[in-house]
């Protein structure tokens, strides 16, 4: 079971990328994945934002707009560990400032990211309800995506 204690997750996620052959931020990832980790509570993806905050090459923006008008909280990196053809991932994922709950994900070739995930959460009492606007862990997208043009890496 992993610990929502922000310095005990640390050594956590980076037992678990070193025993999965990942980078700690890949770990991240997957844990943030609501694919991959679907029993992850909210406790623990606060946790999370923490943990990849203080991460060396993580840059934080606060008092930022997601990619859907939502205030948030940016932290960025580039993986220089998936490198292909020398241009790496550029990665912009947005947190709610208050609850620090992971909103979108972004990624970008050398070039601006762009979202591929928007997300939308909340804590209901029963399977199939729609939640009310209390029960919400962030508030609801404000417009559509407008993303970028994103260069192929294999056009250059």
């Amino acid at each position: 079971m992993l610990s929502d204690d922000p310095g005990v997750l640390t050594e956590q996620v980076r037992e678990r990328a070193r025993r999965d052959g990942l980078s700690v931020w890949r770990a991240i990832l997957r844990l943030l994945d609501h694919e991959r980790a679907p029993q992850a509570l909210p406790e623990l993806r606060a946790a999370l934002f923490d943990v990849a905050g203080r991460l060396d090459g993580v840059a934080r923006r606060d008092g930022v707009e997601d990619p859907v008008g939502r205030d948030a909280i940016a932290l960025a990196f580039t993986d220089r560990d998936e490198c292909v053809l020398e241009q790496c991932p550029n990665w912009e994922l947005f947190f709610d400032p208050g609850t620090h709950q992971l909103m979108d994900e972004a990624v970008g070739w050398d070039a601006s990211p762009v979202p591929f995930l928007v997300l939308e959460s909340a804590i209901v009492g029963g399977r199939g309800s729609e939640p009310t606007e209390d029960e919400l862990l962030f508030p609801r997208p404000v417009r559509d995506p407008a993303p970028p043009v994103q260069p192929s890496p294999s056009l250059r």
